[in-house]
């Protein structure tokens, strides 16, 4: 990924991410953006990829979700 001082857009930032991806020659299982800026490229590269991607911010949202359903169906 280049590192200049721009910010690219998500579009941008998925072809960055996925031409890395194809590059790497070990097989890998699943796809794990963990740093909160990458997250506005995960459904770019979702579509992209044939493996699950996660990012950290649709993770922890996804499990408050649950979570708050889960606590509002015991009240």
């Amino acid at each position: 990924m280049s590192h200049d001082h721009t910010c690219p857009g998500p579009e941008a930032l998925a072809r960055e991410i996925a031409t890395a991806i194809e590059g790497v020659s070990t097989p890998f299982d699943a796809i794990l953006l963990a740093q909160y800026s990458l997250a506005p490229a995960a459904p770019l590269l979702s579509e992209q990829l044939d493996v699950p991607l996660f990012s950290t911010p649709g993770s922890a949202a996804d499990l408050l979700a649950a979570r708050l359903n889960a606590a509002g169906q015991r009240s």
